[in-house]
C-alpha cells in the first residue's frame, strides 16, 4: 500500500528517523546486459519484462538506463541521502519532468511521455524519497494544505497529498530562458512585443504547449530592452524567471491573499507600466477585465482558440450581460503540442488581434504566414504603446533590432474569424 492509510504527519515522523535508508540491494553487477542488438530483460516483482526495441542506453555516475518508445528502465549505481533512487532521473538532462502518483512517468526531450521503472526500488523507496524532499525543500503539505510549491537543486517541486495516494511529486527542470527568437521568426517576434507592450495580450493552448515559457521569454526581451519598465508580477505558482530588478515585483497568491486582491493592491501601490498574472482563471476574470490603461499578459489553458473565447465569454456573462471577451482582450496568442512518437514539438501557431466592433478575430500571423505589412500597421494605429508614442514607431524599431529581412516571410491577407 502507497502512503494509503497513514497520516501525513506520523509517515513524517517515521521517515525522520531513517532518512537516506532504502531497502533494495543494487550493485553494477544487477544491472542487466543487452540480449541482442536493441533488446534487454529485467525482473520486476518477480515476473520477468522486456524492452523489446531498446533506442538509447545511458550509463553515468549514478544510474543505468535503457529506454524505448514506451518506457524507461532505471538503474540506480548510487543512492542519494535526499533523492534516493530519484537522482537517476535529475541527473539525466534528457529528462526535464517526472510524475510520481503511485506510478511514475518522465518527460524525455526526444521521446516524449514514458513510463519510469525501478526494478531494484519498491514503491515504499520512492515514497520515502518524495518524503525526503519536501522535507529538504521545507515544503509544508498537511491534510488542512494539502498541496506545496518548492525550488529545490534546479527543479521546481509541487507536492500533493491525497488520502488514497499518498503523497504525489511533479517535479519539472528549471531551465534557462530561451531566447525568443529562437521560439518564433524574428518579425513575430517583433510583432508579439509590440503588442503586448500596447494592450491586453492572453497566450491560450493546452496543457505543456509552452504558453508560460513563451510569456517567459516575451518578459525577458522586455525586461532587456526596457529595463526601467515597472513589471508587476502575480502567480499562484512561481514558475516565471524573471531578472532581479528593483522594477519588476512580484506577488504570489495564497488563500489568505488571493489573486484579486493582489490585483488591487498592484494597480493600487505598486504603480505598474504593466501587470501579467500568470495564469488567467475563472474566478478572478471579472477582476482581470476591469483593469484599464494598464497593458496586461497573461496565460489561459484551452485546446482551442475559439473554446477559450466561448468559455471565457460564458464566465464573462455572469458578470456582465451579453459581454464578449473580445472587447476586453486585445491580442490572443495560441500555442500547440504535437507530441509524435519521437518527439514533443511546442510552437506558437497563431496570433489574433479582436476586433470588439464586428465581434471577430482578425489574423496576423497563422502556421508561418502573416498579414501584410501595410495592413498590420493599419490595425497598429489603434494601440497605444507604453514606452513610444507612436505605436507604429515601435515595432519599426524592434524589426531592426531583431534584424528582419521581410523578404524572407510569406504575406497574405488573411481571412478574420467570427466566433459563433
Amino acid at each position: 500500500m502507497f502512503l494509503r492509510s497513514k497520516s501525513i504527519s506520523k509517515v513524517v515522523k517515521e521517515l525522520e528517523k531513517s532518512l537516506g535508508e532504502y531497502t533494495a540491494e543494487h550493485t553494477v553487477d544487477s544491472v542487466p546486459q543487452l540480449r541482442t542488438e536493441n533488446s534487454v530483460s529485467y525482473l520486476l516483482n518477480n515476473s520477468e519484462q522486456s524492452l523489446n526495441y531498446v533506442v538509447e542506453v545511458y550509463s553515468g555516475h549514478s544510474y543505468h538506463i535503457y529506454l524505448d518508445r514506451r518506457e524507461v528502465v532505471i538503474y540506480p549505481s548510487t543512492v542519494d541521502d535526499v533523492w534516493g533512487p530519484l537522482k537517476a532521473l535529475i541527473d539525466n538532462p534528457n529528462i526535464y519532468e517526472f510524475f510520481i502518483a503511485g506510478e511514475i512517468g518522465v518527460s524525455h526531450r526526444r521521446y516524449g511521455r514514458l513510463r519510469a521503472v525501478f526494478p531494484t526500488f519498491s514503491r515504499e523507496d520512492v515514497a520515502r524519497a518524495i518524503l525526503n524532499l519536501a522535507i529538504h525543500s521545507r515544503s509544508r503539505v498537511s491534510l488542512a494544505e494539502p498541496t506545496a510549491v518548492s525550488e529545490f537543486c534546479g527543479f521546481r517541486l509541487y507536492f500533493k497529498y491525497s488520502v488514497e495516494r499518498g503523497l504525489e511529486l511533479t517535479a519539472t527542470r528549471v531551465i534557462e530562458v530561451p531566447k525568443l527568437t529562437s521560439i518564433v521568426e524574428p518579425l513575430l517576434a517583433a510583432r508579439l512585443i509590440t503588442l503586448v507592450l500596447s494592450g491586453n495580450t492572453l497566450i491560450v493552448g493546452p496543457s505543456g504547449s509552452g504558453k508560460t515559457t513563451l510569456l517567459n521569454s516575451i518578459l525577458t526581451t522586455i525586461t532587456e530592452l526596457h529595463p526601467h519598465l515597472r513589471i508587476c508580477v502575480i502567480e499562484t505558482v512561481p514558475e516565471l524567471n524573471l531578472p532581479n530588478s528593483p522594477f519588476i515585483s512580484r506577488l504570489l497568491a495564497t488563500p489568505s491573499r488571493p489573486v484579486r486582491q493582489l490585483l488591487e493592491e498592484a494597480i493600487q501601490y505598486e504603480r505598474p507600466n504593466l501587470i501579467v498574472l500568470g495564469e488567467l482563471t475563472h474566478a478572478d476574470i471579472d477582476r482581470w477585465i476591469r483593469i484599464r490603461g494598464i497593458p496586461t499578459a497573461s496565460t489561459y489553458h484551452a485546446s482551442t482558440i475559439l473554446k477559450a473565447i466561448k468559455t471565457l465569454s460564458n464566465e464573462l456573462r455572469k458578470h456582465i450581460p451579453r459581454a464578449s471577451i473580445l472587447d476586453y482582450i486585445d491580442t490572443f496568442v495560441v500555442t500547440r503540442v504535437v507530441i509524435g512518437g519521437d518527439t514533443i514539438l511546442r510552437k506558437v501557431s497563431e496570433v489574433y488581434i479582436s476586433n470588439p466592433l464586428t465581434k471577430s478575430l482578425v489574423p496576423v500571423y497563422v502556421d508561418g504566414t502573416y498579414l501584410p505589412e501595410d495592413t498590420f500597421i493599419d490595425l497598429l494605429r489603434s494601440f497605444r504603446s507604453i514606452v513610444r508614442e507612436d505605436t507604429t514607431t515601435l515595432y519599426e524599431e524592434l524589426k531592426q533590432i531583431h534584424h528582419v529581412n521581410s523578404e524572407r516571410y510569406s504575406f497574405e491577407e488573411l481571412k478574420e474569424v467570427k466566433p459563433h
